[in-house]
């Protein structure tokens, strides 16, 4: 691939991503638009009081559930900071209840004292579960001030409905079903709301930062998590610029911030990570993965795989659906193509002894199969001749003899061998008996059947030919090219007897044995009539 091709894709993928964030932040504003405008009609129109006590200790309910679910997670970073911010929700949950519920001024105040302890509380345990959850160190400089901003705050709210710090003036309307406050906004209050503002606007911006890095499992956590902050912060800007006309549903928050962390976390596994781990192993994999669905609709595929299919349908001319189509189907695929050889092997995926989808692996088998061949070959060729060696070669002989075929079956060897042996070394020796091994190949093509025996004897099959006249000529064209062969290397000259057993018609019925027996008789019958030549069995 050339560099323009490269940063071309570079490009796309810029591109692409720079495109789904788009599309994720309108997503985001359009949850706050659609949910702000949810929160302030409800407000507005107001509800009963039963509703109320029934929504806020609903809310109650699945944050404690939330809080149980945490406790009995597996152990990570992330657990304690979450834990501390759950826990600040719902003791703001109780602050809301004890406020709907009580008729007197001082038992509202602390009510009310109660929510925004909970709230400063919150704040840092939002910013210390944040920087855990995406892993990111915030100096503790940050922390000292912020611990230091919410003491300052907390005893200012110490004062409210005495003091005009945080509210100039604090009156309670208790003529509806639910208190209504009555408040003139103080300095301290602009204070809080900005420090609280700017503090999630921060953290916001690390997790934007941290989602464009992310993919996958943790992409989508990050998602709901930053929708898990963005939720409580609606109700606190609706209450803050007195959209709500006084009523307190900032419940509604907490409820979405719960929803979305049970997404984060339960479903998506953060704590337990083994998600997250598996979904690793199969990306970084060094074998391609491809997951499909029982309608064979792609789950997941990791890079190898993308990549290695490219070249597998340009060397087969089919799309990749046919590819998992027959790989599902016989179990296995396999494919050569750039010199190199694949296999796609596919296991089910079976839930409750129900199918529900497959897993495809591929690999490069380029190195395995080269090695299966080289043992094949070891199995049943001759090291020395690279002919067939006895075993293959009757295997080959005892298949075509079942087919009802015929032929001639030949044994050669070379005169005085043990002579050249003993006059001229074993490695001379070793290359006549290669010259002879190369001719017989050279003549017998791929149309017959040839083998090294052992020692200096050789064997070949001529399939289909029984003329004692053509097999004649066969046997003394080997005899001539081998002369030749030897005397253009400068070996030692040497003869060849043969021995012929024909096999006229598949009436005969003559086995394996039955034709090697009555050649080598023949063969004998050579020697004893002087060598250099050949005879044919029962003549």
């Amino acid at each position: 691939m050339s560099d323009y091709d490269v940063k071309n894709k570079q490009k796309e993928r810029m591109r692409d991503r720079s495109l789904h964030g788009i599309k994720f932040l309108l997503a985001v504003n359009l949850m706050i638009l659609l949910y702000g405008a949810i929160t302030i009609f409800l407000s507005r129109t107001g509800i009963s009081l039963k509703i109320f006590i029934g929504a806020v200790v609903c809310t109650m309910a699945m944050t404690f559930l939330m809080i149980v679910a945490v406790l009995l997670a597996s152990g990570s970073r992330v657990q304690a900071s979450a834990l501390c911010l759950l826990i600040c929700n719902y003791l703001y949950l109780l602050g809301v209840l004890a406020e709907v519920t009580s008729t007197g001024r001082e038992a509202i105040c602390v009510a009310i004292k109660l929510q925004y302890f909970s709230m400063c509380s919150a704040m840092l345990a939002l910013t210390w579960f944040v920087a855990t959850f995406i892993n990111v160190k915030i100096p503790v400089l940050i922390y000292v001030i912020q611990y230091l901003i919410n003491i300052v705050m907390m005893g200012v709210i110490w004062n409210i409905g005495n003091g005009q710090l945080f509210y100039r003036s604090f009156q309670i309307d208790l003529n509806g079903e639910t208190p209504r406050l009555i408040l003139e906004k103080g300095p301290f209050f602009y204070i809080f709301y900005g420090f609280i503002f700017t503090l999630v606007s921060g953290l916001l911006a690390m997790c934007l930062y941290r989602l464009h890095k992310s993919s996958g499992i943790n992409r989508i956590r990050i998602r709901y998590v930053i929708c898990g902050i963005c939720c409580p912060i609606v109700n606190m800007s609706i209450r803050f610029f007195g959209l709500s006309k006084g009523y307190d549903i900032s419940y509604l928050g907490i409820l979405g911030e719960v929803v979305c962390f049970f997404f984060a976390f339960i479903k998506y596994g953060y704590f337990n990570s083994i998600q997250v781990t598996n979904e690793n192993i199969l990306k970084y994999a060094h074998a391609g993965i491809l997951v499909v669905d029982e309608e064979q609709k792609i789950l997941f595929q990791n890079d190898v795989f993308k990549k290695t299919i490219r070249l597998i349908q340009q060397k087969e001319e089919i799309n990749e659906k046919q590819v998992i189509e027959r790989t599902i189907q016989n179990k296995s695929f396999i494919s050569e193509c750039q010199g190199k050889t694949y296999e796609i092997t596919a296991d089910e995926i079976k839930e409750c002894g129900y199918t529900q989808g497959y897993m495809l692996w591929l690999n490069d088998i380029t190195e395995h199969y080269a090695y299966l061949e080289q043992m094949k070959k070891l199995a049943t060729t001759d090291g020395l001749t690279g002919l067939n060696n006895r075993n293959a070669f009757q295997k080959n002989l005892v298949a075509y003899i079942q087919e009802e075929s015929f032929g001639a079956f030949i044994m050669m060897d070379i005169d005085n061998f043990k002579i050249i042996n003993d006059t001229y070394g074993h490695a001379t020796g070793d290359a006549v008996l290669q010259e002879l091994g190369n001719v017989i190949s050279e003549i017998i093509g791929t149309e017959h059947y040839a083998c090294r025996i052992g020692g200096d004897e050789f064997s070949v099959f001529f399939c289909e030919i029984m003329d004692p006249k053509i097999l004649s000529q066969k046997v003394k064209q080997i005899a001539d090219r081998f002369s030749e062969a030897l005397l253009k290397v400068n070996l030692p000259k040497s003869l060849i007897s043969f021995g012929i057993s024909i096999l006229n018609s598949p009436m005969e019925k003559k086995n394996f044995e039955q034709l090697y027996r009555e050649a080598d008789r023949a063969l004998y019958l050579s020697k004893n009539q002087g060598k250099n030549r050949h005879c044919f069995y029962g003549q």
